[in-house]
């Protein structure tokens, strides 16, 4: 069995046999037949016009045309005014139609010019009401469909960006999870309505309409149909040849328009060597060139169109050519109104045959855009919990870095054979002159990223052996620039966890002084936030997920700081705040104000891979020559940026 392609992936077979799916099926069938009940009874209104209820019946035939029609045995029967008995009578070998007739010939309205002509012209709009029904039910119906395959699609997308996690060190979101999300994801909802709208309506359609035409005249439908299916032919190459004609018209022009947008840029040039009459005389070639391109495409593709169109003409008149020949034949000809029907038919064919054309390449887009989605999905994700890990007790002693090495792609290793240890409740500031360096050291800990040689120990235990649950229980990360949830500030704060009770997030809350903002917000801790709420400033929002991280009192605590420059209140706020959460506990920071480097116990610098140097700030600011060019590049007030 072949491997399923992206389409079928996105609608299974079984789909159609599904509540929206059989629905679809059920009311695009109705569509269909409403349709060619439509063009039936366009039919009888035409033969109505055309003969005047004239009925015209040979002797020899009388006997059987007064049962037929429902007469009293040896009655004579009306000639004119007769409603649809004259058609009636001519399709009473065609079956179902002619049985359909005859019963309705038991009708004596039906018997009549007027009584007829009501009842077909309200029978053409009850049925063309339900047409137009049955296309509004299958356009609601396959935007439903399309919504329920795109929820999936992107709920999956999003289930799958959790497993993968971090795409890069430079935390922006993953430009491919997002660009699957809008773009694919859009072109699948956009792929999947128009298919579902589309398809099975105009198979259904054609199939009938086909149908109907063999049981009218067969050899007149299968002569017809070849010069039908040539004129659709040339209709398509005429599109496709002449779209590749502009392709290429625009490809050959595209070489010149580069060399005279140059000729644009060299004005102190051309003026500095005196070289206006050469420049001009090169412009002139190249824009002579420009217009013999273009108009030669326009030519070339004016010829294919030409001859395409020609060829459809000639196509349309053979089948006009057929139908007329055989309604001016002399044995069997068929009505005026079965020549309309078939060239009405013939039109919804073409339509119903366009549209399926349409849809199979849009299918090969969807196709496209399903197979991108499903490499994705397919990703195996860069940190995952081993088989058999084991419960990982909180740090107690030290955090060790062993020999690590880690590089992102095939550029040069952020850490080579990186060895450091942080003993257990201290406070360490991890600098670099790349900050993705101190943050591949910081997004280790809660591994969000693996080393890809050697290894990080929680006292003396490999992480990479741990649960990720217990880890992250007691390593967290606050993020300088960690959006917030959509939800109030209570949910933003415990995470939606009921476990947290209001008490408890409000301890937190005043912990790192968030409290006394929250307070002045319109609902205080039910305030909602987020895309569709109150904003808060990047101080706030910082403070918020101090809180966030408080509330779970972890043994380990991650810090990454804004890169903004807080105003005086809130730098005492923080400050305060991370007096309170390094009592007690491990705290890493990776530092953007000066305040936080002199504060903690150790700072570490690392340059080239390797720690380069190690101390309180203190120590490193007297000692260190590449500290203190650190700090003159990072924080001296003439800096750019």
């Amino acid at each position: 069995m072949s491997a399923p392609t992206g389409f079928d992936r996105l609608l299974p077979r079984r789909i159609w046999t599904q509540s929206i799916g059989l629905r679809i099926l059920l009311w695009s069938s109705l569509a269909a037949i409403s349709i060619v009940v439509v063009l039936c009874i366009f039919a009888l209104l035409v033969d109505l016009l055309v003969h005047h209820g004239h009925l015209v019946i040979a002797p020899d035939d009388a006997p059987r045309a007064v049962a037929f029609f429902g007469f009293d045995e040896g009655t004579t029967l009306p000639t004119g005014n007769t409603g649809l008995m004259p058609t009636a009578w001519a399709l009473r070998n065609i079956n179902p139609v002619g049985q359909l007739l005859a019963w309705g010939m038991r009708n004596e309205f039906l018997r009549t010019n007027r009584g007829s002509l009501f009842w077909l012209i309200f029978a053409w709009a009850s049925f063309a009401a339900l047409w137009t029904i049955c296309r509004s039910r299958i356009r609601t119906l396959s935007s439903r469909l399309a919504a329920e395959v795109a929820s999936r699609v992107r709920s999956d997308l999003h289930r799958q960006s959790l497993r993968v996690g971090l795409s890069g060190l430079d935390n922006t979101p993953n430009e491919t999870v997002v660009s699957l999300f809008l773009r694919e994801t859009g072109q699948i909802w956009d792929g999947v309505f128009a298919f579902a709208r589309t398809w099975w309506r105009e198979i259904l359609t054609s199939v009938l309409v086909l149908l109907l035409l063999l049981r009218l005249d067969w050899r007149l439908t299968l002569q017809a149909v070849v010069p039908l299916a040539a004129a659709v032919w040339l209709y398509w190459y005429e599109r496709r040849a002449g779209a590749d004609q502009r392709r290429l018209a625009i490809d050959r022009a595209s070489g010149a328009v580069r060399a005279l947008s140059e000729g644009l840029g060299k004005p102190r040039l051309v003026r500095g060597y005196s070289m206006e009459h050469f420049e001009h005389e090169q412009f002139q070639t190249y824009l002579d060139r420009l217009t013999r391109d273009v108009l030669l495409g326009q030519n070339l593709e004016g010829s294919t169109i030409w001859t395409a169109r020609a060829g459809i003409a000639l196509l349309s008149a053979i089948v006009l050519f057929l139908i007329g020949a055989r309604v001016l034949s002399e044995t069997n000809p068929i009505s005026l109104a079965v020549a309309a029907t078939f060239l009405v038919g013939f039109g919804l064919l073409i339509r119903s045959v366009n549209a399926l054309k349409h849809q199979v390449d849009a299918r090969l887009k969807l196709d496209i855009a399903s197979n991108a989605v499903q490499r994705y999905l397919l990703t195996i994700p860069e940190v995952s919990q081993a088989v058999g890990a084991k419960f990982i007790e909180p740090v107690s002693k030290s955090i060790i870095f062993e020999n690590v090495t880690y590089a992102v792609g095939s550029s040069k290793p952020l850490l080579e054979r990186f060895d450091l240890r942080i003993p257990a409740r201290s406070s360490v500031a991890v600098v670099s002159f790349d900050r993705r360096v101190s943050r591949a050291i910081a997004y280790m800990l809660p591994r969000f990223i693996e080393p890809q040689a050697g290894r990080v120990l929680f006292d003396s235990e490999d992480v990479a052996w741990g649960t990720l649950e217990s880890i992250r229980a007691e390593m967290l990360y606050v993020g300088g620039d960690d959006p917030l949830f959509t939800g109030t500030v209570l949910q933003n704060i415990t995470c939606g966890d009921a476990k947290y009770t209001t008490m408890a997030a409000t301890d937190a809350a005043k912990m790192v002084h968030a409290h006394q903002f929250i307070q002045k917000l319109p609902q205080g801790y039910e305030t909602l936030l987020g895309e569709h709420g109150d904003r808060l400033d990047a101080g706030q929002s910082f403070r918020i997920g101090l809180a966030r991280a408080a509330l779970r009192n972890p043994a380990c605590l991650v810090v990454e700081e804004p890169e903004i420059t807080f105003d005086s209140v809130t730098k005492d706020a923080i400050d305060d705040a991370y007096s309170r959460l390094m009592n007690n506990r491990t705290v890493i920071f990776l530092p953007t104000r000066l305040s936080t480097v002199r504060r903690v116990d150790q700072v570490v610098l690392v340059n080239e891979g390797r720690v380069e140097a190690i101390g309180p700030y203190a120590d490193l600011v007297t000692k260190s020559d590449l500290f203190r060019h650190w700090e003159y590049t990072t924080y001296n007030v003439y800096k750019k940026g």
